[in-house]
């Protein structure tokens, strides 16, 4: 009797089958290859865009670690603005930006409380579940802080090879006047 009894409550566990990607209870969880494709489609249309600026949405959390890894690394770089976009901000509303690459972030809480933001349901329907960080690109949503900041380093070092050859551009421009 207690066999069966355990039989009929481990029946209605949902628990994974091998190669299924999910943890128990029917959690879905981001499989690497999915991590890494996101990763890879979203370095390809950013080395494709021929754009003297980025504008990147960044979910995060006041309370999260790896959201401050992936900030403290982005902090007081000559090309990157930061800015707090609040709830009832536009983009419009911030006119024009200095840098190449604009980070806007998204507390998916609000202020420094458990309390949730808009960005935490906006997260949720755009990437299918919450978890932060999470940037948002071109409407591809990629996770997992490491990857993260794999993508903007190497948005990093576009930028900067972009700069060096627009100085060179610049200084062949100024070599080859010729007077007349």
């Amino acid at each position: 009797m207690k066999v069966l009894f355990i039989t009929l409550a481990f029946s209605f566990i949902d628990f994974p089958k091998r190669g299924e990607g999910r943890y128990m209870f029917g959690r879905n969880q981001m499989k690497s290859q999915d991590i890494e494709k996101n990763n890879k489609e979203l370095s390809n249309k950013m080395n494709a865009q021929d754009s003297k600026q980025y504008i990147t949405y960044l979910y995060h959390s006041s309370i999260c670690q790896y959201c401050s890894k992936v900030t403290s690394m982005l902090e007081n770089n000559d090309n990157v603005e930061i800015i707090k976009f609040k709830e009832n901000n536009k983009i419009e509303d911030f006119g024009k930006f200095n840098k190449p690459i604009v980070i806007l972030l998204k507390n998916i809480n609000k202020e420094n409380s458990l309390e949730r933001s808009i960005f935490f349901d906006e997260l949720k329907r755009k990437g299918k579940k919450v978890q932060v960080p999470a940037l948002e690109v071109n409407n591809i949503i990629l996770f997992e802080s490491d990857e993260i900041i794999k993508f903007y380093k190497k948005l990093l070092e576009k930028v900067s090879n972009d700069k060096k050859s627009s100085l060179e551009n610049k200084g062949n421009i100024k070599n080859d006047k010729t007077k007349f």
